[in-house]
């Protein structure tokens, strides 16, 4: 069994427009199902690494904790053409180069 949860702003949004909060549960519980089911010691996932999926006109954040078998929404905006991409927002974060 698979749960998904939302951030408080993340579902706020997804509750904003119709049938956005069921489309992205559902593309989350296809995604954790096929982790799971390919998971294992040689494929490791940080779960503090932020993915993204692009889902219509939405750029939805979210994390996956294969352990306990559930996502994390972690946010869920307009995909915006003028603005980075949120992956590479979060790697300036992440990465240092020297």
């Amino acid at each position: 069994m698979t749960a998904i949860f939302a951030a408080l702003d993340a579902s706020i949004e997804m509750g904003s427009h119709p049938g956005l909060r069921a489309g992205i549960h559902q593309r989350l519980r296809d995604i954790l199902e096929a982790a799971l089911e390919r998971s294992g010691p040689s494929i490791p996932l940080d779960k503090a690494a932020p993915l993204v999926l692009r889902m219509d006109e939405y750029e939805v954040t979210y994390s996956l904790d294969l352990d306990n078998a559930c996502a994390h929404i972690l946010s869920v905006e307009r995909f915006d053409d003028r603005r980075p991409p949120v992956d590479r927002a979060f790697s300036r974060n992440l990465v240092k180069t020297h």
